[in-house]
């Protein structure tokens, strides 16, 4: 986990280095469609996509703590948060296998689609922490990567 940990970070901070350097790519035509449909989407998504999961963290509990929002449409969001990401993530593996089809055995389909829906509940809120620690790194400039563990896939961890 720690080495998940780390690697997510160093992928969010080093996201944010590349778009930042290559900003004069937002939305110009001379880019193509990188410019001005690949970029903003990774502009929404990428960069400020962390920040607006952690706001609706701490906006959603503290308006229905103070009362601004009813238990029904706490209820109602909570669950439409969770159905939009388990679309999403399944919805993506769909496509996948549409267009490469790289699964000859149903059974790992069906691994893989259990695990689109079972990410939702935990690894997602796990994995937008580990972005904001990637934001926060990018901010402070921090250029140590830390250390890169590899396994390959025979290997079992020592």
């Amino acid at each position: 986990m720690e080495v998940l940990r780390s690697q997510r970070i160093r992928w969010h901070q080093g996201g944010l280095e590349v778009f930042f350097r290559h900003r004069e790519m937002f939305m110009n035509p001379r880019f193509g469609r990188i410019g001005t449909v690949a970029y903003p989407i990774m502009l929404i998504f990428d960069v400020l996509g962390p920040l607006a999961e952690l706001i609706g963290y701490i906006m959603v509990p503290l308006c229905y703590a103070l009362g601004i929002l009813s238990t029904e449409f706490v209820l109602a969001y909570v669950c439409m948060f969770f159905v939009f990401g388990v679309f999403v993530s399944t919805m993506s593996l769909v496509l996948e296998e549409i267009s490469l089809r790289r699964f000859r055995h149903a059974r790992d389909l069906l691994l893989l689609a259990v695990i689109a829906i079972v990410e939702n509940f935990g690894y997602r809120q796990y994995n937008n922490v580990w972005r904001l620690i990637g934001w926060w790194r990018f901010l402070r400039k921090k250029q140590q990567w830390g250390n890169m563990r590899r396994l390959g896939a025979s290997k079992s961890p020592a």
